[in-house]
């Protein structure tokens, strides 16, 4: 996994979670570790096949879970830049 200060690219599948986007061959869930993992805190999915899912973390962390038939890269927007890429900001 590759990580930078408000980007996080993953292609590794985990199991385990509480909360599913949908269903599919490969999964993965990413949990907010460091400064934006509060509460309340927005982001933004985005697959490489061109999904999205937005949300705030709940207080456990974790984002839902990211369901796809292949395996395939995605990036996780953090903070006011997933807000900017929601036209939120």
């Amino acid at each position: 996994m590759a990580e930078s200060m408000s980007v996080v690219v993953s292609s590794e599948t985990l199991r385990g979670g509480v909360e599913s986007v949908m269903t599919g061959t490969y999964d993965e869930q990413v949990t907010a570790i460091g400064r934006g993992s509060f509460e309340g805190y927005p982001y933004l999915i985005e697959t490489a096949d061109g999904q999205a899912f937005s949300g705030r973390l709940d207080r456990s962390a974790r984002l839902p879970r990211v369901h796809t038939h292949a395996a395939s890269d995605y990036t996780v927007y953090w903070g006011d830049e997933a807000l900017a890429r929601q036209g939120v900001v």
